[in-house]
């Protein structure tokens, strides 16, 4: 089977839901920021810091190219990689791709309790600030998000989300 790619706004669930939809297929997960950060020898905040975003892009797409060709794998990307460099075309002529929708409300939410470890929100300061932000990047990804083969809320119990992706994933390989 062709890799399986979540994309989807930071704080939309890719790396939990990409872990759990892996071992109930019986596939191997793959996270792109922990690959990248693994093999940085960095967390992305550092990666960030020290070289910046484009920098960080680039990794993205090295890792996407360098993973198109796997199989039985599912992918949680970073939020920005389908985004640059062209990456949403290899990631739709590879595998499978799949958008998490998740609400603006809910995003803004559980990005307030973790925005420390995200380098692009780590200097926001109020949770309208956030909301703002998160609504402006919306904007701007998800003209490369809904080019996805398939979408799915997120705002569901996580279990449920991997379920209605699970029955997706049955239904093409069929």
């Amino acid at each position: 089977m062709k890799p399986i790619y979540l994309l989807g706004f930071m704080g939309s669930g890719k790396s939990l839901i990409g872990s759990q939809l892996a071992a109930s297929l019986g596939l191997k997960h793959l996270d792109s920021d922990k690959e990248i950060a693994l093999n940085e020898n960095k967390s992305i905040n550092e990666i960030f810091r020290d070289h910046g975003e484009l920098y960080f892009r680039k990794l993205e797409s090295d890792f996407i190219k360098e993973y198109s060709t796997v199989h039985d794998i599912v992918i949680s990307t970073g939020g920005g990689l389908p985004c640059a460099n062209d990456n949403i075309a290899l990631l739709k002529s590879s595998g499978t791709t799949i958008y998490l929708f998740c609400t603006l409300k809910l995003l803004t939410k559980r990005l307030w309790e973790g925005r420390d470890s995200r380098p692009l929100i780590t200097n926001i300061e109020t949770k309208r600030e956030l909301k703002s932000f998160v609504l402006k990047k919306l904007m701007q990804r998800e003209e490369y998000y809904y080019q996805s083969d398939f979408i799915v809320d997120s705002t569901k119990e996580e279990n449920i989300v991997v379920k209605d992706i699970a029955s997706i994933i049955s239904r093409i390989k069929k």
